[in-house]
């Protein structure tokens, strides 16, 4: 239960602090918000924003592990974790983006003909 609401304050709270560019396919104030309930980790991102933040959620705690960003020109689309491994996926309308939360390395996704991502070409980040 405190999970849940500790969640919840999370989502309110980094919905008010982002500074997404407005869009007129997304409603105002919409966020993203992820969580692997199995580490603690949550990712809070805007739709349109070139930034996705990674926080851990424990007890009383919230901590900002990190903020990454996409290149430059490309926003955030979408976000999901990879349960497999633990990877965060970035997506953004041209590419994908997978993010270590541990290292911070984030690498490119390309997609097959299948529609699966597979990595392409990989990039330190950080």
């Amino acid at each position: 239960m405190r999970r849940a609401l500790a969640l919840v304050l999370v989502s309110a709270f980094v919905a008010g602090c982002t500074d997404a560019p407005p869009s007129p396919a997304v409603p105002p104030g919409t966020s993203i918000l992820v969580a692997d309930a199995s580490s603690g980790l949550v990712a809070v991102a805007s739709p349109g924003a070139r930034n996705v933040r990674v926080l851990l959620v424990r007890g009383p705690s919230i901590v900002r592990l990190r903020e990454v960003f996409v290149p430059e020109g490309e926003t955030v689309s979408a976000v999901h974790w990879q349960r497999a491994d633990g990877r965060l996926i970035i997506e953004t309308d041209a590419m994908r983006f997978a993010l270590d939360p541990s290292t911070g390395h984030m690498a490119r996704l390309a997609q097959d003909p299948a529609g699966l991502a597979r990595q392409a070409v990989s990039a330190a980040r950080g």
